[in-house]
């Protein structure tokens, strides 16, 4: 079963880019984020060490938020995921 949040909540999103003899690279970094209704930002993810991304995104609305990392430099590779966000039950 995957993790359901809660309208309000922060997420942070990772991504970790490796060559092909998997040692982490630094590379040029794109992150594209889609919102439940269909608006989409792209904002520049913070590196954390060699290869290491992230990015906090706050949970504004319910649905499913989807988003696509993306590597065009030393490292070329994408990877999208998903996160469902309910509305609160609880005020």
């Amino acid at each position: 079963m995957s993790t359901v949040y809660d309208v309000g909540d922060q997420v942070r999103l990772t991504a970790q880019f490796d060559a092909s003899d998997g040692i982490g690279t630094d590379t040029t970094v794109s992150l594209k984020i889609l919102a439940p209704d269909g608006t989409s930002t792209t904002p520049t993810p913070t590196s954390h060490g060699t290869g290491s991304y992230s990015q906090l995104l706050s949970l504004t609305m319910a649905g499913r938020w989807r988003y696509r990392w993306t590597g065009t430099g030393a490292v070329i590779a994408s990877e999208e995921g998903s996160i469902d966000v309910r509305r609160r039950a609880v005020p």
